[in-house]
């Protein structure tokens, strides 16, 4: 149960990738996060709550002096009713279990108190990535049309070489974020069928076929999370990046490579 609870913590808060990148024509650039902040707060609060479960489940205290997901609540809400209902509900009943000093012995109980709450915040994260991902795509086939259109009107092979290097990593970015979501997506449903199989066997927690259900549920969310990519942006620092996508999808010129930005990216491990 702790490990479980450890693992799906860990993979909940796959983190957000952003490259930031300086073009000396249209200024800094920082592309669209992984995630909006709504989704990232109920990402948080996910996180933080199954955190707390492996911390009961050693027998352990929480230190929750007040609702720890106020904050995240209000930011959820902003994109989601259902999802902001959801965190503002797990904040209060781990503030009640605080203040009722639970320990190991009341997990079963909270597990089938929250379980509506984590199933109805797992759903309103699964249609926030699935939201994103539909909004990106578009973006992804509008910025393919521009560099076509720069490779078209491109004077000399070098510009036109250029262009399509640049144009290449910037699609391969928006691959490999794609896949992240289908992928997060399936770690979010292996997290929701994990804790629906806690509140299934809340009064069994401590048996052993309990806990060969659950070692099996484990394995599966961990072979979902190795799926993630640990880095959302392939392109190594120092490496020039795409200009931004003009106001009005207007086609920069074909020379505005002739000094080519760089990209700081920031890798960040899950595990």
């Amino acid at each position: 149960m702790r490990d479980w609870a450890g693992v799906a913590s860990r993979a909940a808060d796959y983190p957000p990738i952003v490259a930031s990148c300086f073009h000396p024509e249209y200024g800094s650039v920082t592309p669209a996060p992984f995630l909006g902040d709504a989704t990232l707060a109920m990402q948080e609060a996910l996180s933080s709550y199954l955190s707390a479960l492996s911390t009961l489940s050693a027998d352990g205290v929480l230190t929750h002096r007040e609702d720890p997901f106020v904050g995240l609540a209000v930011r959820a809400g902003a994109a989601s009713e259902a999802g902001g209902l959801a965190v503002d509900t797990l904040g209060s009943l781990l503030r009640r279990a605080e203040q009722r000093n639970a320990r190991a012995p009341q997990l079963g109980e909270i597990i089938v108190d929250s379980d509506g709450s984590v199933q109805a915040l797992i759903a309103a994260m699964r249609k926030a990535v699935r939201d994103a991902a539909t909004s990106v795509a578009e973006e992804r086939r509008s910025i393919a049309d521009i560099y076509r259109a720069l490779e078209d009107a491109a004077t000399d092979p070098f510009s036109r070489r250029a262009l399509l290097d640049v144009g290449v990593m910037r699609d391969r970015d928006y691959a490999t974020a794609a896949a992240a979501r289908t992928n997060y997506g399936l770690v979010l449903a292996r997290i929701a069928e994990g804790h629906a199989l806690l509140k299934a066997n809340a009064s069994r927690l401590s048996q052993e076929e309990t806990a060969r259900s659950v070692r099996a549920a484990e394995d599966a969310l961990r072979r979902a999370a190795d799926l993630l990519p640990r880095a959302l942006s392939p392109m190594p620092a120092g490496t020039s990046c795409a200009p931004p996508l003009p106001p009005g999808n207007a086609i920069p010129p074909a020379d505005s490579l002739s000094n080519p930005p760089t990209v700081t990216s920031t890798f960040t491990d899950w595990a």
